[in-house]
């Protein structure tokens, strides 16, 4: 009886010390696990306040920017209908000519007829 006790204490010793370090093995790995997730916290804050310091500095710009924008399509607007009125003036200017080289050639014309009546 005594053997059979002590085999059975042997037994469930051995069982409980296999169950420790089965546990003992879990607590590492999840010891480790809980130090990686740390770190990868760690580096995702630094991340996360990069991305912070890049948007407000976009941010600064986007309301520098914005009047200096505005400013900008008003010129070009403005430039805009200069460059409209340049090409009326250009055409009526052109019209201009033509007109001119017309009467130019009429007066040619009527030259030639006066010289020939005359002769």
């Amino acid at each position: 009886l005594r053997q059979s006790c002590a085999a059975r204490l042997r037994q469930a010793s051995q069982k409980a010390q296999r169950a420790q370090q089965v546990l003992q093995l879990q607590v590492f790995q999840l010891q480790q696990e809980k130090k990686k997730l740390q770190e990868d916290f760690g580096q995702l804050l630094q991340e996360r306040e990069q991305l912070e310091k890049k948007c407000a500095t976009i941010e600064r710009e986007q309301t520098q920017l914005g009047p200096r924008l505005e400013e900008t399509k008003w010129e070009v607007c403005q430039k805009s209908g200069e460059i409209s009125l340049l090409k009326q003036q250009l055409r009526e200017s052109q019209a201009e000519v033509t007109r001119k080289l017309s009467d130019v050639f009429q007066l040619k014309t009527q030259l030639r007829e006066a010289r020939g009546e005359l002769r």
